[in-house]
């Protein structure tokens, strides 16, 4: 039977049978979030996907949209989400996300709210998106804290970008972001930052 999930497959007489899974639907996912880290700046947020079993999670595969807002406002300024490469050992329906964004601390009193919706992977010889699980979920905090206090490396540092000469007022790292507080405004740009370097 062509169409059932388990097929064996003959060869010769001096070989061995050969059996095939094919992976079952995705039917069902349990989001969990495992840490979250932050400094005056940005936002770590570390969470798991797992599907039913025998369903296999790629990588590649997407929500099709992720909202992350504090409740009665959406979030201030710019955040990514994108799947870890599968660690060694980790069972093919799990999966784990990160989320960086740029954030307000004040801004979290009233907790932190994840939401995501509608599943989807790529089918086989498909460069498309299909959705195989449609429904919306949710991940609440009830406060964000700051996990991790920034340093000052310097003050009154000179920079050069573009052949114009800037001041840092300020320059503040942390294991999480660094931020250059300048005397007018430039471009946050990678040679900035790389010059500094």
């Amino acid at each position: 039977d062509i169409f059932s999930t388990s097929q064996t497959v003959i060869g010769d007489e001096d070989e061995e049978p050969v059996v095939s899974q094919q992976a079952a639907a995705t039917e069902e996912l349990q989001i969990e979030l495992e840490k979250v880290i932050s400094d005056e700046r940005t936002l770590y947020i570390l969470y798991s996907v797992k599907a039913n079993e025998g369903a296999v999670l790629d990588s590649k595969g997407q929500f099709a949209e992720l909202d992350l807002y504090f409740p009665g406002q959406m979030m201030s300024g710019a955040y990514v989400s994108y799947f870890l490469e599968r660690r060694d050992g980790v069972p093919e329906n799990e999966l784990e996300g990160v989320v960086l964004a740029d954030w307000q601390p004040s801004n979290s009193a009233n907790g932190l709210v994840i939401g995501f919706s509608d599943w989807q992977e790529k089918p086989l010889d498909s460069e498309s998106f299909t959705t195989v699980l449609p429904g919306h979920w949710q991940v609440t905090l009830d406060e964000t804290p700051i996990t991790i206090e920034s340093e000052v490396l310097a003050e009154n540092v000179p920079l050069s970008y573009g052949g114009k000469e800037f001041l840092a007022e300020k320059v503040e790292c942390s294991k999480l972001s660094i931020a250059f507080y300048l005397t007018e405004y430039a471009d946050p740009t990678e040679s900035m930052y790389r010059q500094f370097k």
